[in-house]
């Protein structure tokens, strides 16, 4: 059986913590690396992005992506981390998001697993096209100022009538009272869908264990 790294990511300058555990094959090169994270914080690659170790850059090549090595030649194994090490990737570089991949230890891989693999995690990522840390901490302290209490009362009113048999024709509104806890929910809640996010993993190329 071969081993898998296990990584602790902690998007920085944001508290409380936005993180996630994840197990991954040191076989895995940075270019896979990077879609695990796009995946882990639920953004979607509009944007240019690097790793960055010891005074070097590794990079997925598109226009206008800074100077650096080809990720996709570069696998975990290459680094040759230490326990503690890490390594920083940013992305959305006109901000940048920052986040913190620290190895944390080596585990042997289990049996009919598929890798990645992701073991835990808190909190939603912010949204990718915001102006950065300091935009989303504005955001997320506004919403736990302002509860949608509204959005919920128009939220069952709609049930209510649904249930009655009174189906409403224009469902804007209802479409604004979603969209309103769903925000509430993103910037608010410490809780993370783990299940969604292990599905979206498994839609990654991988390769099960034998």
């Amino acid at each position: 059986m071969s081993d898998v790294l296990e990584f602790r990511l902690v998007l920085r300058d944001v508290s409380p913590l936005i993180w996630r555990r994840v197990h991954v094959r040191p076989t895995m090169t940075l270019a896979e690396v990077h879609e695990v994270i796009l995946v882990l914080m639920e953004w979607s690659d509009d944007f240019l992005h690097r790793f960055l170790l010891h005074g070097r850059t590794y990079r997925v090549w598109r226009p206008h992506a800074p100077e650096g090595q080809d990720a996709r030649s570069v696998t975990l194994a290459d680094l040759q981390l230490c326990a503690g090490e890490v390594v920083r990737y940013e992305y959305n570089l006109l901000v940048p998001w920052t986040v913190n991949l620290r190895l944390k230890t080596v585990l042997p891989e289990r049996r009919g697993r598929t890798y990645p693999y992701l073991v835990a995690g808190q909190r939603a990522a912010p949204p990718e096209d915001l102006r950065g840390v300091g935009e989303y901490l504005e955001r997320r302290h506004w919403h736990e100022l302002h509860p949608p209490f509204h959005a919920l009362k128009d939220l069952a009113t709609a049930v209510q009538r649904r249930l009655a048999g009174e189906a409403d024709t224009d469902n804007s509104a209802l479409d604004e009272a979603l969209e309103r806890v769903s925000m509430y929910v993103q910037y608010t809640s410490t809780q993370l869908n783990i299940s969604k996010l292990r599905q979206a993993l498994l839609a990654l190329p991988q390769e099960a264990q034998e």
